[in-house]
């Protein structure tokens, strides 16, 4: 049986922006690294909730994740 886990997303505003210095590569690296996090909290416990603040960057890529 799965743990029950609420996991707490904050911080990272421009995960989903273009930032001076990085090509869309780096940046959709970014985003895969993110979710790949995600997943593996997702397919080792039972996420129960996502708390983030509806910012822009992390915030958002939780808010599509979940």
């Amino acid at each position: 049986m799965k743990t029950d886990l609420v996991i707490l997303v904050c911080g990272g505003r421009k995960f989903e922006e273009t930032q001076e210095g990085k090509d869309q590569t780096t940046l959709e690296k970014e985003r895969i690294y993110f979710n790949v996090i995600l997943d593996y909290f997702k397919t080792t416990y039972n996420i129960s909730h996502i708390i983030h603040g509806a910012a822009t960057g992390a915030d958002s890529l939780a808010n599509k994740y979940a």
